[in-house]
């Protein structure tokens, strides 16, 4: 007679087995479901989920395999729209594009797992590729979707995707072509992937993918300057001042990187060092009216009146439209008449009276340069402010005139 304790565990055993059974059987039915032309997903997808939560299913390397299937078959479903002329649902399409990974990355460790012989067997590893290669450059589409969207995560992990895919582990022995033999087009994916990793922001992501750029001939003035302004972004100051230095010698006639060097060495109290880059951006470049324009300004910072002035014309006369170099002569002139005014300040009776009026003749020394800069760009504050104080130090009639564009500023 079968004891009640065995016919209870016998009972359980033929219970669990039933169990099973049925969700195999379920699996089945989904991967049937698969192979038609526009199967249900959303019930497709609910039957899934039952598999993937069951106690004795959800660890089968099957059961996420098939998950991963299901995600695809939409993906494909929607694709095959675009083939045919039709249109997508881009979100549909590109969602189950990105679930793909995460659901064949949980088989392919199932499915790489010894068994109870202490081997490894793989069964799906082999189709986890062949579906993970095939979707290769749709990966790139899905970046470019999200991140035409400005969804910059979303757009980083499918440029990502796209680039790491022959890294993963899963993949490790694949040969992938034809897109490492692509420089462009790798690399142009890897340049979005580091604007969107800017987007996020993600500093060490962003770092990563400009500093991979980095000697690659692809958009690389453009690389620097956005790996130095992401050091500045995060205050890696160490790196930020690196990054100017090596640009500088690499782009010499970039703005950016002499700007940026020329206030640190100004801020540093460092005129030499300013002067000294700028100078040497010259030689590189060539005469550019900028470069002498900012050599004006530095010249004038330390009151070496004489080569601001020098360096100005030098400017004007490379670049004869440009209100603000106009201005910047203009101020030179202004700075030496206000000093003039000052140091009058400082002295009595005649000599005073001596100076004051020396200041008088030096400011008007400044108007033909700022009167030019006006007829070129009537809104330019530095020569409708300073041309103002001009007249009404000097008691010019045109004070008036001066004062209603001031005013309009």
């Amino acid at each position: 007679m079968i004891s009640m304790r065995k016919f209870v565990f016998t009972l359980s055993l033929c219970m669990l087995a039933t169990v099973a059974f049925g969700q195999k059987k379920q699996l089945n039915d989904i991967k049937k479901d698969l192979k038609e032309e526009n199967p249900n997903i959303t019930s497709v997808r609910n039957s899934m989920q039952q598999v993937l939560e069951n106690e004795e299913t959800k660890d089968w390397a099957e059961s996420w395999y098939t998950a991963g299937l299901v995600e695809n078959k939409q993906y494909d479903m929607e694709k095959l729209k675009i083939i045919n002329g039709g249109k997508a649902n881009d979100q549909v399409m590109y969602k189950a594009l990105d679930a793909i990974y995460p659901f064949f990355l949980k088989a392919y460790e199932l499915d790489n797992m010894p068994n109870e012989k202490g081997k490894v067997k793989p069964k799906y590893t082999k189709d986890i590729r062949a579906v993970m290669k095939s979707n290769r450059i749709d990966y790139v589409n899905a970046g470019t979707y999200f991140y035409n969207l400005q969804n910059w995560q979303k757009a980083y992990d499918n440029f990502r995707m796209f680039i790491d895919m022959p890294e993963l582990p899963m993949m490790e022995g694949e040969v992938f072509e034809p897109f490492e033999d692509d420089t462009t087009t790798f690399l142009q994916v890897k340049y979005y992937s580091a604007l969107a990793a800017l987007g996020i922001p993600n500093h060490d992501a962003a770092v990563k993918a400009l500093s991979d750029l980095q000697g690659t001939g692809y958009e690389q003035e453009r690389v620097y300057q956005l790996l130095t302004e992401e050091y500045q972004r995060v205050g890696d100051t160490i790196n930020y001042h690196r990054m100017l230095e090596e640009s500088h010698l690499l782009f010499p006639g970039n703005s950016f990187f002499i700007l940026n060097l020329i206030n640190i060495a100004l801020e540093a109290e460092d005129s030499k060092k300013a002067i000294g880059y700028l100078t040497s951006a010259i030689e590189n470049t060539g005469d550019d009216a900028f470069l002498y324009n900012i050599l004006g300004q530095v010249y004038r910072e330390i009151k070496e009146y004489d080569k601001s002035i020098e360096s100005l014309k030098k400017a004007i006369e490379l670049d004869s439209y440009q209100a603000d170099i106009y201005a910047q002569l203009g101020y030179t002139y202004f700075m030496i008449a206000e000093d003039t005014r000052l140091e009058s300040e400082k002295e009595t009776g005649t000599k005073a009276d001596e100076l004051y009026k020396k200041s008088l003749e030096l400011y008007k020394e400044a108007i033909p340069s700022y009167e030019k800069a006006i007829q070129i760009d009537s809104k330019n504050a530095n020569a409708v402010t300073n041309l103002r104080f001009i007249f009404y130090i000097t008691n010019d009639p045109q004070f008036d005139k001066l004062d209603k564009m001031y005013e309009a500023l």
